[in-house]
């Protein structure tokens, strides 16, 4: 039975992990299971407000990796692209096995955070040469490269939010591998308002490229009197250039568009009241899953997607696709049908905000952990065992294809029950 459970991941109230951690942890408390929480933030983001948690919360780095090991059922741990709230968390990788919770599927931003040549030996190990541009990776470096890989083999078990990323996962970690859908509840939004002209397009959250914001300026253009019928606001932190950019390109098309900047939840449903589309675009994709999108879909208004990665998953009469990386021509199609036929757009949101209540419920979220938990851990002691001897063998010389090691790795699994269950295959609640 599972009694105590070591949380590690960040817990400031800005990070959407840190909100889906939160959730689930209240689960769990409330199951009657004893959780420790351990903040993995560095640098700045470490001296952000924390967010509640059922009992004290300590720092992964102030913790032995051993005796955190011995004390819980299972050491869990979240990771994302992100180091400053991550960073922390990565002493843990080698020492102990954990159960890590991966949460994007390109994290090569989060291991450049760790300095000098690190990105480039994991990189080196599991995908090849390093990414040495700054910013978001070309789309076939995102989806060639993402550097998963040394996440789970670093781990006992591994959950991953979507099936997109599941099979990079499953080859590289030696236990099983579980997809269980993201976690998340939307603040408390006012119910969408009947469509109508003006119609307010929104693309919400962090703003770089990558979320297209472009090609929903470019949509609005094309769609017949689009300028005059449909505006757009931009809710999310960007930089200078990126506001530059998008400025630009909407005064040459003349198309209506703001900026609210960084939207802390108490008011964000202040801007929902006046938004009938969301834009949930993304090229490429970075991310495992996606907090907007549940987001979107829990507001009841119809969500433009592209049809990729998580995205893609979203069963194709509850969101509205858009062609990847070329999303402009779908983009003002869809928009143009809404603005001709409202009551059926809104028919698609309302199920696809059952759809995502369902789904992303966090009790359904710490139903599936919990029964994943006991089938990782099965393995850890030959996990440990192996690494343990190989790290051995290793000082002695013998390379990573020796057949001794091979042959360890059989006899490890034959004497303490193996490393997977049901072949590693994925499994879904």
């Amino acid at each position: 039975m599972i009694r105590r459970i070591a949380w590690v991941g960040p817990w400031s109230e800005r990070s959407a992990i840190a909100k889906f951690g939160a959730l689930v942890v209240q689960q769990l408390s409330g199951r009657g299971i004893e959780v420790r929480v351990l903040r993995s933030e560095t640098g700045a983001e470490a001296a952000e407000t924390a967010l509640p948690a059922p009992g004290a919360i300590g720092w992964v780095g102030e913790t032995d990796a051993w005796d955190l090991w011995r004390d819980h059922d299972a050491v869990l741990v979240n990771i994302g692209d992100h180091h400053g709230y991550h960073g922390g968390a990565l002493g843990l990788y080698g020492r102990v096995p954990v159960i890590t919770i991966l949460h994007d599927a390109y994290v090569a931003n989060l291991l450049h955070g760790v300095g000098g040549d690190f990105l480039a030996r994991v990189a080196a190990a599991f995908d090849g040469p390093p990414p040495t541009e700054d910013g978001p990776p070309p789309a076939d470096e995102a989806s060639s490269r993402p550097m998963t890989g040394w996440f789970a083999a670093g781990a006992a078990g591994a959950i991953v939010h979507a099936r997109h990323y599941a099979s990079d996962v499953l080859a590289a970690c030696p236990g099983p591998v579980s997809v269980i859908p993201l976690a998340y509840a939307a603040p408390e939004l006012p119910p969408p308002r009947a469509i109508a002209e003006p119609l307010t397009v929104a693309t919400i959250g962090r703003l770089g490229p990558n979320k297209r914001a472009d090609e929903v300026i470019r949509g609005i253009a094309a769609v017949a009197g689009g300028p005059a019928r449909i505006r757009y606001r931009l809710i999310g932190a960007v930089e200078t250039a990126e506001r530059g950019r998008l400025e630009a390109l909407a005064a040459k098309l003349g198309v209506s568009v703001s900026f609210a900047g960084e939207v802390p939840d108490a008011h964000l449903a202040e801007e929902f009241a006046t938004i009938d589309v969301v834009a949930c675009l993304r090229h490429p994709v970075l991310e495992g899953a996606s907090a907007s999108l549940i987001v979107a879909m829990l507001s009841g208004r119809p969500v433009l997607v592209s049809h990729q990665g998580v995205y893609a998953e979203v069963p194709d009469d509850l969101v509205l696709s858009c062609a990847p990386g070329e999303e402009g021509p779908d983009v003002a199609r869809h928009l143009a049908a809404i603005l001709d036929d409202g009551p059926t757009a809104s028919l698609m949101a309302a199920r696809a905000r059952a759809y995502a209540s369902a789904t992303h419920d966090p009790a359904r979220y710490a139903d599936a952990l919990l029964a994943f938990i006991p089938g990782a851990m099965r393995g850890a002691a030959a996990i440990a065992s192996a690494r343990s001897l190989g790290a051995r063998l290793a000082a002695f010389g013998a390379a990573p294809d020796d057949p001794a090691i091979g042959r360890v790795g059989e006899i490890l699994g034959a004497l303490l029950g193996g490393t997977r269950e049901e072949g590693g295959a994925m499994m879904s609640p």
